[in-house]
């Protein structure tokens, strides 16, 4: 996975569980809330792919103490159910993809609002010609309506792209 990619879900994750616990993840101590916090840490993006070295180098831990800390996580969330919550907690706020629209202000939301307006003034306009276009397919005086017709009656659902192909065959085959 790409290091770029990593450090933004790394840094939100960070922030996540920040606020989650009100600490601070990357303070340099042993108390159990901030073992517990990285540990938590280092699970989420285990699961989400990443190597023992990226997460540690992230934590400024080696990649042994994440091993340490996933091989004891589930203990300590089994005797912490409090801590197994939180875990769940931050790992569905963590799923959740991030919407920059957030990080806004009200001059910034307002230009991306006009251009949401002109992008579905363009797709409206998009919709109405095709609209238009399949209209004339439709019509019986057109000059592939009847091939039009018998493939919207018999061609299922779903099967629209090994039609295509075979057409695409066929047609090369003229």
């Amino acid at each position: 996975m790409s290091t770029s990619h990593f450090e933004e879900e790394s840094n939100r994750l960070k922030a996540i569980i920040n606020k989650e616990l009100n600490i601070d993840i990357m303070e340099n101590t042993r108390e159990r809330t901030h073992v517990d916090s990285r540990m938590l840490y280092s699970l989420v993006l285990k699961k989400r792919g990443y190597s023992y070295s990226q997460i540690g180098r992230s934590i400024k831990k080696s990649h042994s103490t994440v091993i340490h800390y996933l091989r004891d996580i589930d203990v300590v969330m089994s005797q912490l159910p409090a801590l197994r919550k939180t875990y769940e907690r931050i790992s569905s706020s963590h799923s959740v993809k991030y919407d920059p629209v957030y990080d806004m202000d009200s001059v910034e939301l307002r230009s991306h609002i006009y251009e949401l307006r002109d992008s579905i003034d363009s797709l409206s306009l998009q919709l109405k010609e095709t609209k238009n276009d399949l209209a004339v397919c439709e019509n019986s005086s057109g000059r592939l309506s009847k091939i039009f017709y018998i493939l919207k009656e018999r061609v299922p659902k779903g099967k629209e792209d090994k039609l295509q192909s075979k057409l695409i065959t066929l047609i090369n085959g003229l």
